[in-house]
């Protein structure tokens, strides 16, 4: 479920942070931006921020598509009872 006034819980860590140098260049390949990293490094340069940066919003649906897919594959091992939090006074 995606609500937009949670977005930020979704994009608080960017791609770049949380994924390996690889993941960010096979983003680009895989969506025809270049065919290999050294085209990309040649194009676009080699900082994986700056990267991201100039391809936002294919980043963004690359999380999406990433946070979507772990709740599809764990939906049905979600219990109700694991989001409650039991605290007893200290």
């Amino acid at each position: 479920v995606y609500l937009e006034d949670r977005k930020d819980d979704i994009f608080y860590y960017s791609f770049a942070e949380t994924h390996e140098e690889e993941d960010v260049y096979d983003v680009l390949i895989e969506n025809g931006i270049a065919s290999s990293y050294e085209e990309i490094i040649e194009k676009f340069g080699e900082d994986v921020y700056d990267l991201e940066e100039q391809f936002s919003e294919l980043f963004k649906k690359e999380m999406l598509s990433t946070f979507k897919f772990e709740h599809d594959c764990s939906f049905w091992d979600w219990k109700e009872s694991k989001s409650i939090y039991y605290s007893h006074g200290s």
